[in-house]
């Protein structure tokens, strides 16, 4: 796995873009960054993070142009980069006052990552491992940095419980470190991190866990399988009614006898335990329910409300 490690001997740059989807290297590389800019230059940082799609960065600019002289050095993170804004004069031009500014985007193109480099900025890979090989070995590292002791058996059932998400293994991985436990002890009877949001809520038939879920997307936001994240109302709830859809489709499988791994069918089985005799029924009640939902909120129905009502209405 390539290393996203600070190089302590070259200076700080005043740019610099991260270009791929993993959130833990990210933030890696941004904690590793603020440690430089303090051993370096012996101030202390001012950290401001804000999304391109969410239309701060503007405003964020503007702070980071006009941050006064003392206090520590800006370090301004902005996420949700898109192609366009990877184009920008001032980004290449470097208009943006004394602070460091760090961009990240999902993807960069070999046409940008040129451009970019020309300017000064260095690019820093965040994507994880393709390879099963070199995924094995990047949770290696990690079960060693967090001192878990894990076999290869032990790495290859965690990556199979997770689907081979790198970010998902790390977050099973911090649990382990803190519970002392085994693989088969933590993950066998939950779904993948990423998957389990508002579809594994409801194929366990649980309000409020569902409502959790909605309450979380709304304010965080939802980051797809491609690496975007979400933000908006409306685009939240595109994502939520589609999850929703996805656990109501898997109840209706399981009780048709559809083949899912044994996780994900033991989540089921425990939602169709709480929906009882009249599961079909429920179920099918569920569905038109949540084609209701969706069909309000394009009418401009508040989509928080919408789908809350959803989840009390149809869960409950």
């Amino acid at each position: 796995m390539r290393q996203m490690a600070i190089d302590e001997r070259l200076p700080v740059r005043r740019l610099y873009v991260i270009a791929g989807s993993s959130r833990v290297l990210a933030t890696r590389f941004i904690e590793g960054l603020k440690e430089k800019i303090k051993r370096q230059e012996g101030v202390e940082v001012m950290f401001e993070r804000v999304s391109a799609k969410e239309g701060d960065v503007e405003e964020a600019l503007v702070r980071l142009a006009t941050a006064p002289l003392f206090g520590g050095r800006p370090l301004l993170l902005i996420e949700d980069a898109d192609e366009e804004l990877l184009g920008k004069e001032w980004l290449l031009k470097g208009r943006w006052g004394r602070g460091v500014l760090v961009v990240w985007a999902s993807a960069v193109s070999k046409s940008d990552k040129r451009r970019l480099k020309e300017a000064g900025a260095e690019v820093v890979d965040a994507n994880p491992p393709e390879s099963l090989l070199e995924l094995q070995e990047a949770v290696a590292d990690e079960a060693r940095r967090l001192k878990v002791r894990l076999t290869q058996s032990d790495i290859a059932e965690l990556l199979r419980r997770v689907d081979r998400d790198f970010d998902a293994a790390v977050k099973e991985l911090e649990k382990l470190a803190l519970s002392g436990g085994r693989v088969a002890d933590l993950v066998a009877d939950h779904a993948p991190s990423r998957a389990y949001d508002l579809t594994g809520a409801i194929e366990e038939w649980n309000a409020k866990a569902a409502l959790e879920v909605v309450k979380r997307s709304f304010e965080e936001g939802i980051r797809t399988r491609d690496g975007r994240k979400v933000t908006t109302p409306q685009d939240v709830v595109v994502h939520l009614v589609q999850q929703a859809l996805g656990g109501l489709s898997a109840l209706e499988a399981q009780i048709a006898g559809g083949d899912f791994p044994e996780w994900r069918r033991r989540r089921l089985l425990r939602g169709l335990q709480r929906l009882g005799r009249n599961a079909k029924a429920r179920i099918r009640r569920a569905v038109q329910v949540l084609y209701e939902t969706d069909a309000a909120v394009k009418s401009g129905a508040d989509p928080y409300l919408a789908i809350e009502a959803f989840i009390l209405q149809a869960l409950t």
